[in-house]
């Protein structure tokens, strides 16, 4: 028997395993309220409950020559969401068997108060769209859920454009994943991403051919990235900027750094507390990009160790520095503390520095001493 599932941008919905038709096209989706050629829910739930091997795709139709915005999902509801309990929901950008970025776009939308979740335990894409954009919208991914923005020009996750308003954040725990990757840049905004998810991408977030920049405000000042447990984190860009951010890696967890130009405001930092470990590489080459000018146009204590929680096992590592000249930078300019002080000759008595090899690549490894 055939059971056609009709999307409806004003319902709550499940999709599960008695509907047969796996593909959606944007012409189904009219109901009289809102534009044929998308994908919307307003103030309403969307549930997937398939089996692991089953993909539901919302695609494109090709038929349609113009879809601004083939996904849009906003709610002024508090406690709306979409649901990916099990299996795979793919919002397909482009016409299929398409190679190029599609000129269509993306709005997820918890409007001014983070009305809308997504709730990941499964594997949610959004693939191939000229603009993603990500607003005011929790995200939960864990188990092994996937979440991820891929082969797009530009991503965009906002949270709360009030200081004193709850930020939106990316919750990604277990052995969960969240992906964003774009060919041109991926701008955040007050938002924050807590991961203590076990998996080897817990965080990974690459712009192909431009920038990533971290923006955000806050009254306590912690907003950005937060990683726990045993996180693994990937942030890769010709340009990096911290605008305001923070970047925590705490317990066992690992982020990897790759940048050429690395730009950081006043209120940017690295805090490495436990046994979280902070690695800066570059990406044309593997050497990260340092000089007494760059150095000079970074804010005090960029690169700080907290004490706080105990004894700290955890380092960073410097590609291309060494223990004499690369080293004296990161002194003089006073980039590196503990507990806040940055004075010369106390971080020399606490911490060590050891010039390492990986591989061919020389890099400098700074850690806090065992007294």
């Amino acid at each position: 028997m055939t059971n056609i599932f009709e999307w409806n941008p004003t319902l709550d919905q499940t999709y599960d395993a008695d509907f047969t038709n796996n593909t959606l096209t944007t012409e189904n989706t009219n109901n009289g309220l809102f534009p044929v050629n998308g994908f919307y829910k307003k103030d309403s739930d969307f549930t997937l409950v398939v089996d692991d091997n089953t993909n539901v795709t919302l695609a494109v139709d090709p038929n349609i020559p113009e879809i601004p915005n083939h996904i849009n999902w906003s709610s002024e509801v508090y406690g709306k969401a979409i649901n990916v309990v099990k299996g795979t929901l793919t919002c397909l950008g482009t016409p299929q068997e398409s190679n190029v970025t599609g000129t269509a776009n993306l709005l997820l939308n918890g409007l001014s108060n983070n009305c809308l979740s997504l709730n990941v335990d499964g594997s949610l894409y959004f693939i191939s769209y000229n603009n993603n954009v990500l607003e005011g919208v929790n995200a939960h991914v864990r188990n092994s859920g996937i979440l991820k923005f891929i082969n797009s020009e530009y991503i965009s996750i906002r949270g709360s454009e009030d200081i004193y308003d709850i930020n939106a954040a990316a919750f990604i725990d277990d052995d969960a994943s969240f992906v964003a990757e774009a060919k041109t840049s991926v701008f955040v905004h007050n938002y924050h991403f807590i991961a203590s998810s076990n998996s080897d991408r817990s965080l990974f977030i690459k712009s192909l051919n431009g920038s990533i920049e971290f923006t955000n405000y806050d009254s306590e000042g912690t907003r950005g990235i937060k990683l726990l447990k045993n996180a693994k984190a990937h942030i890769q860009s010709a340009n990096f900027k911290l605008n305001h951010a923070k970047v925590y890696a705490h317990r066992d967890s690992y982020l990897t750094i790759k940048t050429d130009n690395l730009v950081v405001n006043d209120g940017g930092r690295f805090t490495l507390t436990d046994k979280g470990v902070i690695s800066l590489e570059g990406t044309s080459k593997k050497a990260f990009t340092f000089t007494g000018s760059i150095a000079a146009s970074y804010p005090q204590k960029l690169f700080s160790f907290s004490t706080s929680p105990g004894l700290v096992d955890g380092y960073y590592k410097f590609y291309g520095l060494d223990s004499g000249a690369g080293l004296n930078l990161l002194l003089s300019y006073g980039l590196l503390s503990v507990d806040g002080v940055t004075t010369e000759q106390y971080l020399r008595d606490v911490l060590y520095f050891q010039d390492l090899m990986d591989g061919s690549n020389k890099y400098l490894k700074i850690g806090m001493k065992n007294l």
